[in-house]
């Protein structure tokens, strides 16, 4: 809730760049809101599961890329 107040605070204060904000709002809300409404019932634990093993998974291929040079 903070974090919005400020943002706001922020938004309505920053007159030279005020168009900019909007626009680049207005571009993340269309990329992140179908992802958003794709998986918000996935619980979190999930999430964390699965991006603990695509961090993995990239881990294993860098590692291999720095022992095959």
């Amino acid at each position: 809730m903070y974090a919005t107040k400020l943002y706001s605070y922020a938004k309505e204060n920053s007159s030279p760049l005020k168009l900019n904000v909007v626009i680049v709002e207005g571009t993340v809300k269309t990329v992140v809101r179908p992802v958003y409404n794709k998986y918000h019932c996935v619980p979190v634990d999930v999430l964390k599961f699965i991006g603990r093993k695509v961090q993995r998974a990239e881990f294993r291929k860098n590692e291999c890329r720095y022992f095959l040079h």
